[in-house]
């Protein structure tokens, strides 16, 4: 029998192990920035061909994962043009089953221009200028004043969405998530793995889930009334489950 130099074997060994351990996303990129009907700053994020997930990226909230193969979608053509004339495709429409999809429409924050908000909402659909998916109290007081995009990070196939979470009269709770499909059970599940650095002493982080699919949360926080509450820093797993 050949020998094999042990440095070869560890090195093929870890290759395969590595192998193993890669996950394999549906699209290049898999993750990317698009505009839709609904909302005009979302970024999609394909994990697998039975799990997309769309982020709206002002207010750090997931809004719509769905079954969407190797494309998830198409872009097409506004249904209007400022302009008039014909218009490049630039809108993204998902095609596939949906899991959950959040009906709210274009965020504004609340110093935007009411004539501003009241020419787009001409277009699309109204929303409460005061909704807000995140919250954060301390002693009983909202403390929480908005949601600021640090970006995200793409590493291989390893996707990390990062935000802050602005606090009344300053400060800011550091919050990074790393999605995930996960196949177990023979069941669709979305697995949201979310550290959180900088939450006060006594304060709480309530983040509210979709309406839609079985939640669980696991870590540090708890599942309440439908939403992850985290009491301080550290690590929570939400999954949901179709």
């Amino acid at each position: 029998m050949k020998n094999v130099h042990p440095l070869f074997a560890f090195a093929m060994l870890t290759a395969g192990i590595a192998s193993l351990c890669a996950q394999t996303r549906p699209h290049n990129p898999f993750v990317e920035k698009v505009t839709t009907p609904e909302r005009s700053r979302q970024l999609k994020v394909a994990l697998d061909a039975n799990m997309w997930v769309m982020y709206d990226l002002p207010t750090a909230e997931l809004y719509v994962a769905w079954k969407g193969g190797t494309a998830g979608g198409a872009l097409k053509s506004a249904a209007y043009w400022y302009g008039g004339g014909a218009h490049f495709p630039h809108w993204f429409y998902t095609a596939g089953t949906e899991y959950f999809r959040e009906s709210v429409g274009e965020f504004f924050s609340d110093w935007a221009p009411a004539a501003d908000i009241t020419l787009y909402y001409t277009k699309w659909p109204k929303q409460p200028l005061n909704y807000k998916n995140w919250s954060v109290t301390s002693g009983g007081a909202d403390t929480f004043d908005h949601v600021a995009n640090h970006g995200y990070f793409v590493k291989g196939s390893v996707f990390k969405f990062h935000n802050g979470l602005k606090l009344k009269g300053g400060g800011e709770i550091d919050v990074l998530e790393t999605p995930e499909f996960d196949g177990a059970g023979g069941k669709m599940n979305l697995v949201r793995t979310m550290a959180f650095t900088g939450i006060p002493a006594g304060g709480s982080v309530k983040l509210a889930l979709p309406a839609g699919g079985n939640w669980k949360v696991t870590g540090k926080g708890t599942l309440q009334g439908g939403a992850l509450v985290q009491d301080g820093d550290g690590e929570s797993t939400i999954t949901g489950s179709w």
